[in-house]
């Protein structure tokens, strides 16, 4: 069966998502984390696109990346390729590191360009950690001015650094999740249910008043989840949800 093709971003933005093999761990050590960052730092070089947040967690990474031209798919071979041959040498591992081809989710807008970089940032918090405390992100690099981001973005965007600290902390009504429908696994089913209906059980959404289901039915759809699985997870028909979703 032949691949879908990956869809196109009207902006040039793309959320890159990768992946270990069978959720196995690709970083044993800040070495691994580090000789990623330096390929990482000859792609965007070599293929001339701008790196707009990153994170590195143990067995996946999150890059949001604008590309202008044609640079991107070629950016992230070259990326995974070069590290894998590194982690394979030196781990003494044998077979594919990542899983299958990356995930490019496009980012359309500039309000989720900003969520889809607090969402990066905010990565390390399933774990307990404070994105300030977490040094394997580009949180740091924001925060302090140098490192691989190009910033010109965010801080035009938010009025400049002196305001970064209170752009991170405005991300509670974000809606922004990176998978998308079909291709979401059952955890990340739920995860995306629970953004958007803010922790409430997707079950009891029919019940909400009539402004509220509308609202969560809203954010439901922003978040990726397709008609087939919003209609799976409330009850609610089809006919209704794409009557209030549009």
């Amino acid at each position: 069966m032949a691949r879908a093709s990956r869809l196109l971003s009207s902006t040039g933005v793309y959320h890159v998502m990768t992946r270990g093999a069978g959720r196995q761990i690709i970083f044993n050590d800040d070495l691994d984390r580090r000789m990623y960052l330096d390929f990482l730092r000859q792609a965007i070089k070599k293929y001339d696109i701008s790196l707009l947040a990153w994170c590195l967690m143990d067995n996946h990474t999150h890059l949001l990346i604008e590309d202008g031209g044609d640079g991107l798919v070629r950016a992230i071979h070259y990326l995974d390729s070069r590290y894998a041959q590194h982690f394979n040498i030196r781990n003494g591992h044998i077979g594919p590191v990542f899983q299958g081809r990356f995930l490019s989710k496009p980012v359309e807008s500039q309000a989720y360009m900003l969520q889809a970089i607090r969402y990066i940032h905010d990565n390390p918090c399933s774990l307990g950690i404070g994105r300030d405390e977490y040094r394997w992100s580009s949180y740091s690099e924001y925060a302090r001015g140098d490192g691989l981001v190009d910033s010109r973005f965010l801080f035009e965007a938010i009025g400049g650094r002196e305001h970064f600290e209170e752009f991170s902390a405005a991300g509670k009504a974000d809606v922004y999740y990176p998978r998308m429908g079909s291709r979401m696994d059952q955890a990340e089913l739920a995860e995306a249910a629970r953004i958007a209906t803010e922790g409430k059980d997707p079950s009891a959404v029919a019940a909400l008043p009539v402004p509220e289901r509308d609202r969560i039915l809203r954010r439901m759809k922003e978040v990726g989840l397709s008609y087939r699985q919003i209609e799976r997870l409330t009850g609610l028909g089809r006919y209704l949800i794409k009557r209030v979703v549009g």
